[in-house]
């Protein structure tokens, strides 16, 4: 149900299949800090670092297809979730993705007239951060790293200011950064080295991503880089499925997270 088709894809390396496999090891680090080592707080600082990476890729791509891959994949987890007796909200960062893509043209579109309206626009993300993170993983900072894929893409087209760049970039980074450090409530260095990691990792992919550019290096398509970073890269969305579902059944048989689940529990006396 979940593997993607890949006839259609590049026989050789992408800059997605790089940056894509980068933002699934650097999740895979965040998930296992989260549920099985949530008092070490270095291990979701680090796993920050993907979270513009995704987002970044939702607003340089020109489909905001909403699919039913992502809706039943999102179901799963949430399916999982409540199964766990884990807390269902916020929910899942798929949940979020569609979010994005169902609202991000429109957003641009009217955040984008006039300095006014991206004023407008800046706070009424800004505004709307703490409700909406309830309902889902990141809220609407997730609409505000998207932008940052919507400049890049419209800068191949027409001229876009070097000042306009960097004052878009650092200021979703702003607002990204100082969410996560107050949301997690960090000390002064794990936010530091969440801090530098995200604005390294957004600002290179910020500055030099371009798209599906096929790689020809002899380095990159040998098979010990090119086949585990094609298969990292290529299967983000059944690999998130899958270890979410692994990582969330450890934490509870485990004991790290409190769960409800019926089978978690010991047997009534009676039986």
């Amino acid at each position: 149900m979940f593997v993607t088709d890949q006839s259609h894809l590049p026989k050789n390396l992408t800059s997605y299949d790089v940056w894509k496999a980068l933002a699934v090891l650097i999740m895979i680090i965040d998930h296992v800090g989260y549920y099985l080592y949530p008092e070490d707080m270095a291990w979701r600082a680090i796993g920050r670092w993907c979270v513009p990476i995704w987002f970044f890729l939702v607003g340089y791509a020109l489909s905001r297809e909403t699919g039913p891959r992502l809706w039943i994949s999102g179901a799963i987890i949430v399916a999982v979730t409540f199964m766990l007796g884990l807390p269902l909200l916020p929910l899942n960062i798929l949940f979020t993705i569609l979010f994005v893509r169902y609202v991000l043209d429109a957003f641009v579109s009217k955040a984008s007239q006039s300095v006014q309206d991206v004023v407008m626009g800046a706070g009424a993300l800004v505004l709307c951060y703490i409700p909406s993170a309830f309902f889902l993983e990141y809220g609407t900072v997730a609409i505000a790293l998207a932008l940052l894929g919507v400049v890049a893409r419209a800068r191949q087209t027409r001229p876009i200011s070097l000042e306009k760049q960097v004052l878009l970039f650092f200021g979703v980074m702003f607002f990204f950064i100082t969410s996560q450090w107050l949301g997690f409530g960090m000390s002064t260095d794990m936010a530091l080295l969440m801090s530098v990691g995200t604005i390294l990792t957004g600002g290179c992919m910020f500055a030099t991503f371009k798209g599906a550019q096929v790689s020809d290096s002899r380095f990159w398509n040998t098979p010990i880089l090119k086949s585990p970073l094609q298969f990292f890269g290529r299967y983000t969305l059944e690999i998130y499925v899958l270890h979410l579902i692994i990582l969330k059944t450890l934490s509870c048989i485990l004991g790290v997270n409190s769960c409800s689940a019926f089978f978690f529990q010991p047997f009534p006396a009676f039986l």
